[in-house]
């Protein structure tokens, strides 16, 4: 207020600074020079501020825009060159706007100033310009349904010219900042400086004080090109963009220091780029041990960056083991440099440089590694060895985890079966948790007719093992059973034997528990039953209940098979067409996701709301929402958010990491080129290797590849299975 009172006459107001706006100097293929020299792979243009005006010829901004009054000339134009994506800052409120202080002084219960200014200025700009990114701000002051933003939104994606490529960020009321949006800016300066479930950018300005240029502004006001670079460095690291702000002069140049600090930054990306641009973070983003040493990463190769020379030239990296390490490179030095262990980590032996080298600011390890990054390709960071160490059986085309963990299957040579040491009741166990089959004791849940807000737990006898009811009939599908409840069905006459039989289930419950059972005294001979059958009898059994129930998955090849079985024992002169037996399968599976899809096509919306369930297409999207499901299942059970204990053996791992592994091991396979061929040709699931690496896992091994939170802190140094 001084500085007006002194400078300006009484009554001067913002609005008159527009005439001192002349930007006679503005050559935009300058800025753009200076935009790819110092890196730059987009570009935002502040089209419009808090006080209205717009550097466009807006309908909406009549003489209060940079044609009417100042440059007289379009400034938007002449950004978007050599291949820079280009981007348009706007602001939701106008300071000045007396549309807008009506709104504000009703609470913003009225929206004149959107209706009449905002919204149809926007999609001018949009219209007009078509730029690739919209940076919104302005918008603390309301919510988001003042503004609104969502219907604007809904516009932009769906019918604006830009509705495939458009990026937006946050900034879309006062309650959206950090919560929606393509990518998060949350604050201003934002820097998290740790890994965040999100991708996100830091939004910084070159002036300490200022968004704009300051004529009065000191040398030490701006930032130097070491701490530019340093912004950088722990942005990227964390999974963030640096969005680097700059005001140019009332007569359009950019200031020659700001220019300085911008071709120093470019220079540093032109050596070190690698390690920032496409880059991922890595499963730890600054060291354990020494301080201002962040990473990245890339496929299998690690770059850590040290914002200082070490001291005695040995750099000491904890977060680094040196077993993983096959070879470090200092970026912009030819020769390789030594390395040695120390403790779990490495110690990098930096080389003697001459005094005209053009390092500087931060010094970059490219670290070639000898393990797979686990997002690059997950089947090989979990099953590692597995192909060269399960030897197929010459009688067999594949042999996986399948046949080594159920004990062996003495119908199929060489897989393993060991009568002595075989264990009945584990490989039953196994075969119900992991396939869900019926083969000796039917569990299953439905709701309790006597309180519909509850569940009963059910038990049956093994069901009909005819190939052709059981493709009939839907595994999932329990309302067939229509049985009367059973209280207290263990008693005295079903102790003992029958109780160590049910623990097979893996379900707690005790006397007071209720369920249905459909055939009690199955359950009272089943004990004798199984004790007096051979082990031989038992494998071959379940060997043959497993593939009975997948038969109808596997391939072309094998279920013509299956149909010469159906012909002997049903008399079917042809096999059902291919398309009746996948919607009778999917149908079966996936009744909830039929049903949905079916309301969604023949009710209106209202009707649709009513339902709940998820659109899931083919088998890749059914493995990706199980496994999503499943994993949200995990997560619940942990609600008091206590630190799990970590297991022995496999401490490096995060419980997260090791859900994951737990699954991806479970399709760990070796399986002959022929067969594989066959697969590729005609099985309707994908190859192990496919069904494992089509899943993304990155968040939880340190990648910000994936939006999903609870990224892991560690990762490991070798596949699980070697």
């Amino acid at each position: 207020m001084d500085f007006m009172a002194q400078n300006y006459r009484p009554g001067y107001t913002y609005q008159d600074f527009a005439h001192q706006f002349t930007a006679e100097f503005y050559d935009p293929d300058k800025w753009v020079q200076i935009f790819k020299a110092a890196g730059a792979k987009y570009v935002v243009l502040t089209s419009k501020h808090h006080e209205g005006y717009t550097l466009w010829p807006s309908k909406t901004s009549w003489n209060w825009n940079a044609m009417d009054i100042g440059p007289k000339r379009d400034l938007a134009k002449a950004v978007r060159k050599e291949g820079l994506k280009f981007g348009a800052y706007h602001s939701w409120m106008e300071f000045f706007n007396p549309l807008f202080l009506v709104d504000q002084n009703s609470s913003f219960k009225s929206q004149e100033f959107i209706k009449a200014k905002t919204r149809p200025e926007l999609e001018e700009l949009i219209n007009e310009y078509k730029p690739e990114l919209i940076w919104s701000d302005g918008d603390w002051m309301a919510n988001d349904t003042y503004w609104n933003s969502t219907d604007f939104l809904a516009w932009l994606y769906n019918e604006s010219p830009v509705k495939d490529t458009v990026v937006v960020n946050d900034r879309w009321g006062k309650d959206t900042a950090c919560k929606h949006g393509g990518y998060y800016t949350c604050t201003d300066r934002y820097d998290p400086g740790v890994l965040q479930p999100f991708k996100w950018e830091n939004a910084m300005s070159l002036d300490r004080s200022s968004w704009g240029f300051r004529r009065d502004a000191q040398l030490d006001d701006y930032i130097t090109t070491k701490e530019l670079i340093t912004q950088l460095v722990q942005t990227v690291s964390c999974g963030g963009n640096l969005l680097i702000n700059i005001g140019p002069t009332a007569d359009g140049r950019i200031n020659l220091l700001f220019e300085e600090r911008l071709r120093q930054f470019g220079s540093w990306l032109e050596m070190n780029g690698e390690a920032i641009y496409s880059s991922k973070p890595w499963k730890h983003q600054n060291d354990t041990i020494t301080r201002d040493v962040w990473y990245t990463s890339k496929g299998k190769d690690v770059y850590s960056i040290s914002l200082k020379w070490p001291l005695n030239n040995e750099l000491q990296l904890g977060a680094l083991d040196s077993k993983i390490v096959d070879k470090i490179e200092l970026l912009g030095v030819s020769d390789p440099l030594t390395f040695k262990a120390k403790n779990n980590g490495t110690v990098v032996v930096f080389p003697v440089l001459t005094p005209d080298t053009n390092l500087q600011f931060a010094y970059v390890l490219k670290i070639k590694t000898k393990i797979m990054d686990p997002c690059h390709d997950f089947y090989d960071y979990v099953c590692g060895k597995f192909g060269t160490r399960a030897d197929i059986p010459d009688d067999m085309i594949s042999f996986g985890v399948l046949e080594s963990s159920i004990g062996g299957w003495p119908l199929v040579p060489n897989t393993g079966f060991n009568d002595q040491t075989y264990d009945r009741f584990e490989a039953l166990s196994l075969v119900i948790a992991n396939f869900a089959l019926s083969s000796i004791i039917e569990v299953g849940v439905q709701p309790d007719i006597r309180n519909n807000t509850k569940n009963i737990l059910y038990l049956g006898s093994a069901p009909d093992l005819s190939l052709e009811w059981k493709r009939r009939r839907s595994r999932r599908n329990h309302t067939r059973l229509v049985v009367p409840i059973v209280p207290n069905m263990l008693d005295k006459s079903m102790e003992s034997e029958s109780m160590d039989e049910l623990k097979l289930i893996h379900i707690r419950f005790n006397y007071d528990d209720n369920c249905i059972v459909t055939d009690v005294q199955y359950f009272r001979e089943l004990p004798q039953i199984l004790l007096k059958t051979p082990n031989r009898v038992i494998a071959n059994f379940l060997g043959f209940s497993v593939v009975q129930a997948l038969s109808d998955y596997t391939i072309e090849a094998f279920r013509e098979l299956d149909f010469e079985l159906q012909k002997s024992l049903t008399g079917i002169t042809k096999p059902p067409e291919y398309w009746k037996l996948c919607v009778e399968l999917v149908d079966g599976l996936m009744s909830f996701a039929i049903s949905r899809k079916y309301i969604e096509h023949n009710f209106n919306l209202r009707t649709k709301r009513k339902v709940n369930g998820e659109n899931t297409k083919g088998e890749n999207t059914a493995d990706n929402g199980g496994l999503r499901t499943a994993f949200k299942a995990y997560k619940m059970c942990n609600q008091y958010k206590e630190e799990p204990k970590r297991l022995p053996q496999v401490s490096q791992y995060t419980p997260d990491q090791l859900f994951f592994i737990s699954y991806a091991t479970l399709w760990c396979d070796n399986i002959r080129p022929e067969a594989l061929e066959s697969v590729f040709q005609t099985d309707e699931h994908s190859p192990p290797k496919a069904r494992v690496n089509a899943l993304c896992y990155c968040l939880e091994f340190g990648s910000s590849r994936q939006r999903k939170p609870n990224p892991a802190k560690e990762s490991t140094t070798r596949s699980p299975l070697n």
